[in-house]
């Protein structure tokens, strides 16, 4: 929308009156915000758009299988397996 047109089209005593400058100044002062707004928004859906490209931590989801149990206080259960290592040292103790 061109402002100067749009007043041409005015009587000239109209014109410039003193309410019709000042409704024109606004008119500008607020072409100028949108057109600042419009591209501070521009600026925003592009970096918007970058983050939505990076990527993700993956989700992990469940084996379904019982965790271990970790915990030090408990005694060694009959079904843990027992390793090469620890056998080898039974029987040697044992000898």
């Amino acid at each position: 929308m061109d402002l100067d047109n749009i007043l041409s089209t005015l009587p000239h005593d109209i014109r410039h009156s003193p309410a019709i400058l000042g409704l024109a100044k606004m008119v500008q002062s607020l072409q100028e915000q949108l057109t600042k707004s419009q591209e501070k928004i521009e600026l925003l859906e592009k970096e918007l758009s970058r983050f939505r490209k990076t990527l993700k931590k993956p989700k992990f989801r469940s084996n379904g299988m019982e965790p271990r149990n970790r915990r030090k206080d408990s005694g060694g259960n009959g079904n843990a397996p027992t390793s090469m290592a620890n056998s080898k040292l039974v029987e040697k103790e044992v000898s």
